[in-house]
């Protein structure tokens, strides 16, 4: 059936804002439509005219109807997500990265790209593979190593990587450090499970229904992990970082936080690593968002 482009996008986006949950209708009209005519935006505008095969016509019905009766997050709808310039796959139930952790995950690869020596990472909890893959394709001497408790969350690493044609980075099965008990890092960088039960009941449906509680939920109060890390993560890392460019200490931990945690995680390194100077980094929204050791 033929379409005019923008009749169509207006009909879409009337669907799906009726729906609560969809809180930026226009721009997900367009990420269906362009994901079941295989264009661009820009493609789609020069055309106006377009025509759906009975087959896209019926996807686009059944894409509607998941992400509006469903629930189904937009992410898992359209199998992939944009991450500092790569294309990452999502899978349910594995954890979709999240524009905040793109974006402080681009402020590291800024403050690290003075450091001249090739850098060892370790990437905790890595689930996509999108932090440690970032850091990669930032750092092509880099030896780069993610690692995941979660099986299947290896698996779509190990295809990440392989997607995007990375291939300074290992993908380890893992809970935290015990696969590399026997190496050392110049940086270990990581987005643990932070949330208590009482915060993930309170999450929208849309997360709750889809997303794995276990990628979610760091224990009774969402500190579990960052106890163990700051436990162990001093035996994992190198002396220093040398030889580097820099006024300052460069960062050898980076972990991503809830913005209620960042008191209670700044007492946990400080404890475990006395001598490093501790820092907040804000998100966009000025929340805490990644506590960070020099």
């Amino acid at each position: 059936m033929k379409y005019d482009l923008f009749t169509l996008i207006h009909n879409t986006v009337d669907t799906l804002s009726a729906t609560p949950h969809v809180v930026q209708p226009n721009q997900e009209a367009w990420w269906i439509i362009q994901s079941i005519i295989k264009k661009t935006r820009a493609q789609l505008l020069v055309t106006r005219e377009i025509t759906l095969s009975d087959a896209q016509e019926k996807k686009l019905s059944i894409l509607i109807d998941r992400r509006t009766n469903k629930r189904e997050p937009i992410q898992y709808l359209l199998g992939s997500v944009p991450f500092c310039g790569l294309t990452i796959s999502v899978k349910q139930p594995i954890l979709i990265p999240r524009p905040e952790t793109e974006e402080w995950c681009t402020k590291l690869i800024y403050e690290l790209q003075y450091i001249r020596s090739p850098l060892k990472i370790l990437d905790l909890c890595t689930g996509t593979g999108c932090i440690a893959l970032a850091l990669a394709k930032a750092f092509p001497t880099a030896t780069v190593i993610g690692v995941d408790i979660d099986e299947d969350a290896i698996k779509l690493a190990k295809k990440n990587a392989v997607d995007n044609k990375i291939n300074n980075v290992e993908f380890k099965l893992s809970d935290l450090f015990s696969a590399v008990q026997k190496e050392k890092f110049d940086i270990i960088v990581g987005n643990p499970p932070y949330l208590s039960p009482i915060e993930w009941e309170s999450l929208p449906l849309d997360v709750k229904a889809w997303e794995a509680q276990k990628a979610l939920i760091g224990g009774k109060d969402g500190l579990e992990l960052y106890r163990k890390i700051a436990q162990e993560a001093p035996k994992f890392l190198t002396a220093r970082v040398s030889p580097f460019k820099m006024v300052r200490k460069p960062p050898r931990i980076a972990l991503e936080i809830g913005f209620r945690q960042y008191e209670d995680v700044h007492t946990l390194m400080k404890e475990a690593l006395p001598e490093n100077e501790i820092e907040l980094w804000k998100d966009l929204s000025e929340k805490p968002r990644v506590t960070v050791l020099r």
